[in-house]
């Protein structure tokens, strides 16, 4: 029955070949979205450790929500750092300060340098210290009225080392200061964000937050645990702060960037169950097409002593076949698909954060179950309808007389215009808005999968004796 399965497959390449593409398509998206999310997971994974490689404890205001009404960590007094500082358990300590407030650098021609996507980071800088993931790439750190900038902001505004630039604080007002150097952050680069750092005092100043800063930073002496510096450093704060270890602050970001990284690949499995489910449909019919043409096939095989459970486990091979050939594909199409939304980005404007890209054993089981399940369960009306096939079937003359493919043809063509239009303005136009582009390709690209799938059996015999050549 194997070998009789994998002869009909092969005899019916143009049909399974239209079928094995649907669900390598909808395979292909579900890793893909797997592959990304994992991907960027182990990504922002490594920023987190990055960020505070070197703390052992993190002092911040209780109230610390950045979701808060006016977008802002909570300030406290600097005074507490001194207070920190002349603690035995202590070894390093270090404030910082940060906004959401922007400032933004100007270039020569008076233009805005900003950032097509990513965010402008306005605040401190923090290195290089036992502390900071922050580095110089070239030039020095920042004192008094000089400041840091990312390299891809240099480049962009044709700033060198050095020289005078005029920075538009957030106030509005803009200010010259000296481009001391260019920083990095860790060993991932900015993921695309500007950085616009000054020093502490000139940061409280620029921001209009004199004598404030958001956290501090601090390095257990030796042979002092992150948890005892931490009940050390308790003991001096007063009630609106609180000290917590490196390991914390590390989890809570790792948990911050998972929540958007989620977000971002539920939208793809969204879209790969959609593609999935028009793939259902497509298998239905497909087998329903090939049981319908060899019923004679099936009666006479009944005649000479098949069983209905082997005519059905012969569909049900030529099925698995497929799911098995579309779950392989769709997994490697997923690292396709994968790099190409790192492009879509790129084109868009943005940096997609440097990485290579991470298939889990979690994503392989995944495929496999998607690719053979879909497959099979797509298969089983027609399996059982080729199983009811009575030996007298193979005795009869004639067939139905197949249906025009007219009405198919611009119902299909109906669906698949818009569906391209949509894809379009979502890719090249501008619809307004994240959520709007998504909607554009998500629902363009459903709707282009239908109807293609309907102009499908226009290409079969094509594409079939194609094969047969």
């Amino acid at each position: 029955m194997i070998k009789l399965a994998l002869r009909g497959a092969r005899a019916n390449l143009g049909r399974l070949i239209l079928t094995l593409i649907s669900v390598v398509l909808g395979v292909a998206f579900v890793s893909g979205s797997f592959v990304l999310a994992d991907s960027l997971r182990s990504i922002f994974d490594q920023v987190s450790e990055d960020a505070f490689a070197g703390v052992d404890a993190q002092v911040r205001g209780i109230e610390n929500d950045m979701n808060s009404t006016d977008g802002e960590i909570p300030r406290f007094d600097d005074q507490v750092i001194s207070a920190i500082a002349e603690l035995p358990e202590a070894r390093y300590t270090e404030g910082g300060l940060f906004s959401f407030e922007r400032a933004y650098t100007i270039d020569s021609n008076g233009e805005v340098v900003r950032p097509t996507g990513p965010p402008v980071f306005t605040g401190s800088w923090g290195g290089p210290s036992p502390v900071s993931s922050f580095r110089i790439l070239d030039g020095e750190p920042p004192i008094g009225q000089q400041v840091v900038i990312d390299p891809v902001q240099a480049e962009r505004g044709g700033f060198e080392v050095g020289q005078e630039i005029t920075v538009s604080l957030p106030s509005g007002e803009p200010e010259v200061f000296t481009l001391s150097g260019t920083i990095d952050f860790g060993e991932g680069g900015t993921g695309g964000a500007f950085f616009i750092m000054f020093d502490l005092p000139t940061a409280q100043r620029v921001l209009g937050l004199p004598g404030q800063v958001d956290s501090v930073v601090v390095a257990a002496a030796d042979g002092v645990s992150p948890e005892e510096l931490v009940t050390a450093i308790s003991e001096v704060l007063p009630d609106n702060l609180e000290a917590v270890t490196g390991e914390v602050v590390i989890g809570e970001q790792k948990e911050d960037f998972g929540s958007f990284i989620n977000i971002f690949g539920n939208v793809l499995l969204g879209f790969a169950i959609v593609v999935l489910f028009v793939s259902t449909f497509i298998i239905n019919n497909t087998f329903a097409t090939l049981v319908g043409q060899r019923t004679r096939m099936f009666g006479l095989m009944r005649s000479i002593g098949a069983s209905s459970k082997q005519i059905m486990q012969m569909v049900f091979i030529e099925a698995g076949s497929i799911g098995l050939a579309a779950s392989g594909l769709g997994l490697v199409g997923g690292l396709g698909v994968a790099s190409a939304l790192k492009q879509l980005f790129s084109s868009a404007g943005g940096e997609f954060p440097e990485g290579p890209l991470e298939i889990r054993t979690r994503t392989i089981i995944v495929v496999a179950i998607v690719g053979m399940g879909v497959t099979l369960a797509s298969a089983i009306l027609p399996a059982l309808r080729a199983s009811r096939v009575t030996p007298l079937e193979a005795f009869r003359t004639g067939g139905k007389t197949a249906r025009p493919l007219t009405v198919r043809i611009a119902a299909g063509s109906a669906v698949l215009l818009p569906g391209l239009i949509l894809m379009a303005i979502g890719m090249f136009g501008n619809p307004g808005g994240t959520a709007a582009t998504l909607a554009c390709i998500g629902i363009g690209g459903a709707l282009t999968f239908i109807g293609v799938s309907m102009l499908s059996a226009m290409f079969a015999g094509v594409v079939a004796g194609f094969i047969g050549q």
